[in-house]
């Protein structure tokens, strides 16, 4: 994860970003979202079995 973080930040930062890495950039957004989507769908069942 620390590597796909640090690529974002790369990306994020870049004045003129390429088609690929707009499309890369999208591509690492979605999957960080999805991640913290999954985390929260494991907490809230954590919370709701107690």
């Amino acid at each position: 994860m620390k590597s796909t973080k640090k690529r974002l930040s790369e990306l994020q930062h870049l004045s003129f970003p390429s088609d690929e890495e707009q499309l890369e950039e999208t591509t690492l957004k979605r999957k960080k979202l999805a991640i913290k989507d999954e985390i929260y769908a494991m907490m809230h069942h954590a919370q709701a079995g107690h």
